[in-house]
């Protein structure tokens, strides 16, 4: 598959689990050539600040009171009318897959392509955020018992992961240290401006 392929299957994956009644929460697969992995979560947030100069936008997730500061690119406070006190629903996908590279395969810096595109959901303001990277990595090791895996990067960096999903472990377990891997994460947010 194709990346500009990958990003139109996000934004299709977004836009359907953002309109679906009942998405499921967590799904995996698993073949013989790779594993895949997508997560979904929804919170309810609202706006407790905008600030245009400083380029920064603060939200706070209504369910847990956390609060985190976005940068307004692509069109955020714009489309959805963002000021203090306004209330969005946000359903961010998260899909990972991994597949082994080829033997000679380089170790890569991160590729990564973005897009925002502004939507309507239910005659609402809607905009669809995503990013999607895609690197080659070498698997150090894999500690089945702490379920930890770690791979080294095109910098030599070595970066540690904790593994839940039971796909990706039974896929790491079939897999030795020195094997590369190339990993695409798609990350897709459909952020929809609630009446006030």
């Amino acid at each position: 598959m194709t990346f500009a392929r990958r990003i139109i299957g996000t934004v299709v994956l977004a836009v359907g689990l953002g309109s679906a009644v009942a998405a499921p929460s967590a799904a995996q697969a698993q073949s013989q050539d790779g594993v895949e992995t997508v997560s979904n979560v929804r919170v309810a947030l609202e706006v407790v600040s905008v600030n245009l100069d400083a380029g920064r936008v603060v939200l706070r997730n209504l369910e847990t009171g956390a609060e985190t500061a976005r940068a307004p690119g692509g069109g955020l406070p714009d489309v959805l009318d963002l000021r203090p006190g306004a209330r969005l629903s946000a359903v961010t996908t998260r899909a990972v897959s991994a597949y082994p590279a080829s033997d000679d395969a380089p170790l890569s810096a991160p590729r990564i392509d973005g897009f925002s595109v502004p939507a309507e959901r239910e005659g609402k303001p809607a905009l669809v955020i995503g990013r999607l990277t895609s690197e080659v990595v070498e698997l150090v090791a894999w500690d089945a018992a702490s379920r930890r895996a770690t791979a080294r990067r095109f910098d030599d960096s070595e970066t540690s992961y904790a593994v839940r999903d039971p796909a990706a472990q039974a896929f790491l377990n079939d897999h030795s240290p020195g094997e590369r891997f190339v990993v695409d994460v798609s990350e897709t947010t459909v952020l929809i401006r609630e009446p006030d």
